[in-house]
């Protein structure tokens, strides 16, 4: 039997390096569709808005919070980062020009992804009178998300008691009776 000789400092060194990755690990973290769904209705996203963010979320990140692109991928070095990737060229990082979120937060809480992603909605159909084309490409893809939250509870009832069903007819604005 050999004996390894470890000092005190590998120690030490082996713990801090062990920390350091369950602290990352902590940070980040991988929601499901639901969580993500109620997330958005807790932050007043509109009810008719929400499968198509949990589409986007889901196609982007896999509505994983650490999700972040290689700056090599981008001709200019923008990363994009969170659920819905966000620019840290335009948006996280910048205070109150951008969206107000570091995009450290961003890795760490649904909720700074849910507000910042708004601010960059909200911006972008200011300018293109629809705020998803911010995500052009997963929202062509996302044309009809029902599925994406189907069976989420506390998204078919309003509540003040109302019948929200998320058909194609209430996405579309036309009478639920139609």
């Amino acid at each position: 039997m050999t004996a390894i000789a470890v000092s005190s400092r590998g120690v030490v060194g082996v713990l801090a390096c062990c920390a350091a990755l369950l602290l990352a690990a902590v940070d980040a973290k991988v929601y499901g569709r639901c969580d993500l769904a109620k997330a958005l209705r807790s932050k007043g996203v509109p009810l008719q808005d929400i499968a198509t963010w949990v589409c986007i979320g889901e196609r982007l990140s896999s509505i994983d919070t650490s999700t972040a692109t290689d700056p090599d991928d981008d001709v200019d070095g923008t990363v994009y980062h969170g659920v819905f990737l966000i620019s840290d060229k335009w948006w996280c990082d910048k205070g109150s020009r951008g969206c107000g979120v570091t995009c450290e937060q961003m890795k760490r809480t649904l909720e700074s992804n849910i507000d910042c992603a708004k601010k960059v909605f909200t911006e972008t159909k200011r300018l293109k009178k629809n705020g998803f084309m911010a995500w052009e490409t997963p929202y062509n893809d996302c044309q009809q998300p029902e599925s994406y939250v189907q069976g989420c509870a506390g998204l078919e009832e309003d509540p003040n008691g109302e019948d929200l069903d998320l058909t194609v007819f209430q996405r579309s604005g036309l009478p639920k009776d139609a």
